[in-house]
């Protein structure tokens, strides 16, 4: 169990190392539910050592927890301008299908960016948008469609 923990997780490190000019946000959750907010900058790492995922926020050692307490590590990066983007689990696309609206909802204010396309990858509509918003699918034919909102794909069908 611990070798499959300390593979995703270095897994996860790696894929959000990419981004290396922004900070990362690393939420850990214990075994006891409690939770550990870490904020990573660039001069900062988390790495294991023994038994253990060592969060180096800064330039000094902020954390050392053992991984038998860890339940999960979640990984958000920061934007540029120091805005936290929006969480996947709070937008909420509706009605899907559809016949023509589409209500995006849970955007909390957020500044993000909407792009349309159809199943083949044609590209159909881009905008970006700040708050709730309807967006017009009534004159497109009857498919899928995929709707992404900054990195993040969800699909849409059109009836």
């Amino acid at each position: 169990m611990k070798k499959i923990l300390n593979f995703f997780i270095v897994g996860l490190m790696l894929l959000f190392s990419v981004k290396t000019e922004a900070q990362t946000i690393v939420t850990v959750t214990m075994t006891d539910t409690s939770k550990q907010v870490f904020n990573v900058s660039v001069n900062g790492k988390l790495y294991f050592d023994s038994d253990q995922l060592i969060v180096i926020e800064s330039f000094a050692q902020t954390a050392a927890i053992d991984l038998a307490d860890i339940q999960k590590v979640q990984f958000r990066a920061l934007d540029d301008d120091g805005i936290t983007p929006i969480a996947k689990e709070n937008l909420t696309i509706y009605p899907n299908p559809t016949t023509g609206m589409i209500t995006i909802s849970g955007l909390d204010g957020h500044s993000v960016d909407v792009s349309l396309y159809s199943a083949n990858g044609q590209l159909i509509m881009k905008k970006k948008i700040s708050s709730d918003e309807q967006i017009d699918l009534g004159t497109l034919k009857r498919g899928l469609y995929l709707l992404k909102i900054n990195d993040s794909v969800y699909k849409i069908s059109k009836i």
